[in-house]
């Protein structure tokens, strides 16, 4: 038996569709509980200093599933809230499933790899 995730990170996830003309709109946005995991780096080569982030976030299957957006998350953007309260943003890049194998299949985590961009969004205005 899995123990159980505590999802205490506030995570605001929006779908991007383009329309005729190629350009992005914000089709849906939903608030949900995650699990957000970031760590930092710094490295010193030839001369250049190099800043990395690596960011993973936990997202419960039950609220994708009740929510309707499935576990097709590639693509989609996530804004959570640092610990000054800035809004924060980041692209799923790749997604991971934590399925049961041996105990029925289902799916018991959703582990999301995160890739951190600039966006502006509508509170922040």
């Amino acid at each position: 038996m899995n123990c159980p995730i505590d999802y205490v990170d506030d995570v605001t996830l929006t779908w991007q569709y383009r329309d005729k003309y190629g350009d992005e709109s914000n089709a849906n946005s939903i608030n949900i509980q995650g699990l957000l995991f970031l760590g930092s780096s710094v490295t010193y080569q030839n001369d250049t200093y190099t800043e990395a982030v690596d960011a993973h976030l936990y997202l419960d299957p039950e609220t994708l599933i009740a929510t309707g957006s499935g576990f097709n998350l590639q693509g989609c953007y996530v804004m959570v809230r640092d610990l000054e309260g800035r809004p924060q943003t980041y692209k799923i890049t790749r997604v991971e499933l934590g399925l049961r194998k041996l105990l029925g299949g289902e799916v018991n985590n959703v582990h999301c790899f995160l890739s951190r961009i600039h966006r502006v969004w509508q509170d922040e205005l």
